[in-house]
């Protein structure tokens, strides 16, 4: 692919020490070292025997930004990669890279129609959210009450710049380095460390990807969703399907390729594929698994508003209230059961036809729902 920069031109604002974390954790020994002027790197291939790059130690070098360029090139042969995409991952040392390739082997201008992009960027947006839920803690449905942690995420992400081949939305997840030093313990504080949230949150949404590819999979052949379901502990979700699915109409119904570039200050994390592609055929199984989710899992913390229209005493001052409006942003009717003042306030709302608000767990009981432990029963407006 042709850049609008030059190569050698945007080479000359890396960071030496930037690229030489980069070959480091990617697998790249250095061989040789003249202190302050450059260092010699090589790594293996079965097939294809030895590359050698040579990096440069000082950015005011005159041939500074064409050795970075050859260095870049070397990379490019090397990994067959987009050399546009080994610039994006020299250039942001300290962040992981999530890029959604749309149409990968569709007969694709690079172009979206308006409507579709907009569609195919809220869904990445959906995308992110739903691992980041999953970070947290595994749900086979998140409701629109999402963790403060994930949504404080979405605030430190950053789409990065689009780009053709298809059409490519690119996430930048800003993480910070990792450090290799020994405490007094003598342990790597990379073995004592919490991982950071941003690095969760990607390497869920790799694994959740991967686990989604596979449950496919194993459900074409199958003919059940056991795999698909099985997944939920690493990351897939209703959410996440139906975000994957979302992009694939962006797409024009091609497909997508999710690819995981890995922050050079933080490395690659272990057992993780970072290339996972979902083919068309794969969507009639994600769109079954994620109506599947929401019809058998109890949403936690929903809540539901609307009128009161109908109501059933049980026994003394306790009733059920039949109540017609929004369940977690949805159409519903809701059942659910009101006791004491709850029951009188509900009341008094079916008779004046007042709107009313509570929350508690949503379930599906047969071909309607029920609202379990409800709570913070009022009357809309008011303040609980």
């Amino acid at each position: 692919m042709s850049l609008a920069i030059p190569l050698e031109t945007l080479a000359r604002g890396f960071k030496p020490l930037d690229v030489a974390s980069y070959l480091r954790l990617h697998g790249w020994r250095q061989q040789d070292v003249e202190r302050e002027r450059f260092s010699i790197w090589t790594k293996g291939d079965e097939t294809r025997g030895d590359f050698e790059v040579m990096l440069p130690m000082q950015p005011a070098f005159s041939d500074f930004g064409r050795r970075i360029k050859e260095l870049v090139e070397t990379l490019e042969a090397f990994e067959r990669r987009p050399n546009i995409e080994i610039i994006e991952d020299l250039s942001t040392p300290n962040a992981d890279i999530v890029r959604a390739r749309l149409a990968p082997d569709g007969d694709f201008d690079g172009t979206l129609p308006l409507e579709d992009g907009a569609h195919a960027f809220q869904e990445m947006r959906e995308l992110m959210l739903a691992a980041a839920c999953a970070a947290v803690v595994p749900k086979q449905v998140f409701t629109k009450r999402k963790p403060d942690r994930a949504m404080k995420y979405l605030r430190e992400a950053r789409i990065g710049q689009t780009r053709r081949g298809s059409y490519v939305i690119t996430v930048l997840s800003p993480v910070p380095p990792l450090f290799m030093a020994a405490n007094k313990e003598g342990l790597l504080l990379q073995e004592v460390e919490e991982e950071p949230f941003a690095r969760k949150t990607v390497r869920t949404l790799a694994d959740a990807l991967t686990a989604t590819t596979e449950g496919v999979q194993v459900a074409a052949a199958s003919g059940n969703l056991d795999a698909l379901t099985s997944g939920v502990a690493r990351g897939v979700s209703a959410n996440l399907c139906e975000a994957v699915f979302g992009l694939h109409e962006g797409s024009g119904e091609r497909g997508i390729e999710f690819a995981f570039s890995w922050a050079p200050s933080r490395g690659v994390p272990p057992d993780i594929k970072s290339v996972q592609r979902l083919q068309p055929d794969s969507m009639l199984y994600l769109q079954e698994a994620s109506r599947y989710f929401r019809q058998t899992s109890e949403l936690e913390e929903v809540e539901v508003s609307g009128v009161v229209h109908r109501l059933e005493r049980v026994q003394g001052d306790s009733g059920d209230a039949t109540l017609v409006g929004t369940a977690d942003g949805e159409r519903r009717t809701v059942v659910t059961r009101l006791d004491g003042g709850n029951h009188h306030l509900a009341i008094k709302a079916y008779e004046e036809r007042l709107p009313v608000r509570c929350v508690g767990e949503l379930v599906k009981e047969g071909k309607s729902y029920r609202l379990k432990n409800p709570r913070d029963f009022g009357l809309l407006g008011e303040s609980q």
